[in-house]
């Protein structure tokens, strides 16, 4: 009973999720203005979802049907084109070295507008385990506070922390550096009392001092490539920073 009941929803929510359907809809000789700007891009086929929403006007609703080149169909519909996953690596995959069509309407004021369709070529060639990497901090970063270093599955939209401030507000926790993006050998710096450089190298995590003699404060952060390269050669003696969380994937 209970799978007849989540079936009903599921179809349900199928049926409703794209109402009421576009009708007699005023055609718009050009492309939808579109952030972010996916217009014309090439994407690997198994990229995350490239949603978007419409830039520059406020509308009600934004209806997109996604077709391949090669096969199968998408249609969303809602304040912003959002794919699901699954469906999006579908679309794609079955594409590779095609081209996938998009047609966007909107509603405003209950009257439809279409544009032109605008593409997305999908490569031959596999994205396989990329990610990204970066530094999340609140608009007006004064001080420090509640940031972190995070990364994120480019195949998907899941996000996990790297490491994260717990203990020390206030701090100014700088972006990290990456060996030629080699993300076994990276360093990062937490300014202030308490504070000290990360050193991470083929998977080792060392906490170090930089204050010398001859210099009146530590190392704040790296100044490129040739630096963090510099440092990473360096032996480091171990110095435990216990205020700070440290995860690792």
């Amino acid at each position: 009973m209970k799978k007849m009941i989540y079936a009903f929803i599921a179809v349900w929510m199928g049926i409703t999720a794209c109402t009421p359907s576009v009708e007699n809809p005023t055609m718009v000789n050009r492309k939808p203005s579109i952030y972010p700007d996916y217009i014309g891009v090439t994407i690997p086929a198994d990229i995350a979802p490239m949603n978007f929403n419409i830039k520059g006007d406020t509308v009600d609703v934004v209806d997109v049907v996604a077709k391949g080149s090669k096969g199968g169909e998408l249609h969303v519909c809602g304040e912003w084109a959002d794919f699901d996953v699954k469906d999006w690596h579908q679309l794609t995959e079955q594409n590779v070295g095609g081209t996938i069509s998009f047609t966007v309407c909107t509603r405003k004021d209950g009257k439809w507008k279409q544009y032109q369709d605008f593409q997305m070529m999908v490569s031959p060639y596999r994205l396989e385990d990329y990610g990204l990497t970066y530094r999340r901090i609140a608009p007006g970063y004064e001080v420090g506070g509640n940031i972190g270093i995070y990364q994120r599955d480019i195949h998907t939209f899941d996000e996990t922390a790297i490491m994260t401030e717990t203990a020390l507000p206030g701090r100014c926790f700088n972006c990290h550096t990456a060996n030629r993006t080699d993300a076994r050998q990276l360093t990062c710096q937490i300014r202030g009392e308490g504070g000290g450089t990360l050193i991470m190298k083929d998977g080792k995590q060392q906490w170090i001092d930089t204050k010398t003699d001859s210099t009146k404060l530590p190392e704040a952060m790296p100044t490129g490539i040739r630096k963090a390269i510099m440092w990473l050669m360096l032996p480091m003696p171990f110095t435990s920073v216990s205020s700070w969380e440290l995860t690792s994937r």
